[in-house]
């Protein structure tokens, strides 16, 4: 028997964050949704409602779960645009600790869309920045 994986796209919101989302690509959509969970549960038990540090420390928490290499791809990309990067998997961290879920089906490619949201990419940069200082401190 012969199991065959495909990847799929995900885009990550946390609530309390207007400007920026995270994408990924990856195989594994149950494991996904396990350390997401895991992850928003415990941060709102421990810190409760503060979605820029919840934003960042997501960001660092995900490298425990993948380990940073090729076979991965994240990234920051614009919140909330049409079809955001086309994505099989949305998944919404609420303050609550809670996670909102949807499986999208029959989506196109994801290069149409990244051509027609260039500037918008570049116009989120300096938040990305800032978000960036804020893992550092």
């Amino acid at each position: 028997m012969v199991a065959i994986m495909s990847s799929s796209r995900t885009i990550i919101y946390v609530e309390g964050i207007d400007f920026a989302c995270i994408y990924m690509h990856d195989n594994e959509s149950k494991k996904t949704l396990d350390w997401l969970r895991k992850f928003n549960r415990e941060f709102t038990k421990n810190r409760g409602d503060d979605p820029e540090y919840k934003f960042a420390q997501l960001l660092r928490y995900s490298t425990e779960v993948y380990p940073l290499d090729n076979y991965l791809t994240w990234g920051l990309v614009p919140y909330n645009q049409p079809g955001v990067y086309y994505a099989n998997y949305v998944y919404s961290l609420l303050s609550t600790g809670k996670i909102k879920f949807e499986k999208i089906v029959n989506v196109g490619s994801p290069h149409k869309i990244f051509i027609e949201h260039k500037e918008t990419i570049k116009e989120i940069n300096p938040r990305v920045q800032l978000i960036q200082q804020n893992i550092e401190m």
